[in-house]
């Protein structure tokens, strides 16, 4: 499933909303068109599923790297996911939803009553602030992006650098939302995510470099 994901989803930055666009724009400057994406079928689609697992790669025509957080329908979120619209359906009781640790997707204070602990309530809860406006409920996941830039210094020689930003994905149409708030970059999930990907999105990336 890890090698499909990379290969497809990872692809593409998609148009269907003008959010999307935005964050289009942001990427590449206004130099990549509406002819450049695509959107994922249906059976590609199928494969972005899974527990509270990491998902990276980087797209190299537009210089950016993207992980996507994906929590688990069942065992942290309490929910069974309608595959039509993607929304969440039948959840469960507050006590049996909360947020695991970095590629963990099965973390109860309680197995018999499927009761998560505290802090992975509180875990949730920040990953659904770091959401904004966007809701796991309908079918959105938290991603953190790492764009590569050029700049020229006062003595004229080219270098790169990086900037970073949050975004939602949405499983049903396959678009990314740009998250436009500085300070979700220090919301504790978004720092997890930040910690754990993106040194690795920068070197395949190519690094820091003076030209």
């Amino acid at each position: 499933m890890r090698s499909l994901f990379k290969t497809t989803l990872l692809s593409v930055l998609l148009l269907t909303s003008s959010n999307a666009k935005d964050l289009l724009d942001l990427a590449t400057n206004g130099a990549i068109s509406q002819g450049d994406v695509k959107t994922l079928n249906n059976n590609e689609m199928k494969n972005v599923k899974g527990g509270y697992l990491v998902y990276s790669d980087v797209i190299e025509r537009l210089n950016i790297g993207i992980t996507i957080a994906i929590p688990n329908d069942a065992f942290e979120l309490g929910a069974y996911r309608d595959e039509e619209s993607k929304k969440l359906l039948y959840l469960y009781p507050d006590a049996t939803r909360g947020l695991c640790g970095y590629n963990e997707n099965k973390c109860y204070e309680n197995d018999a009553t499927f009761s998560h602990y505290e802090k992975n309530k509180m875990r949730l809860l920040q990953y659904a602030q770091a959401l904004g406006e966007y809701k796991l409920s309908e079918g959105f996941l938290l991603a953190f992006i790492v764009k590569r830039n050029i700049g020229v210094s006062n003595l004229g020689k080219k270098y790169t650098y990086f900037t970073y930003q949050t975004a939602a994905y949405n499983l049903k149409d396959a678009t990314i939302h740009p998250i436009s708030s500085s300070a979700n970059l220090e919301n504790p999930i978004v720092k997890e995510l930040r910690d754990h990907t993106q040194l690795n999105l920068e070197k395949q990336l190519g690094g820091l470099k003076i030209y």
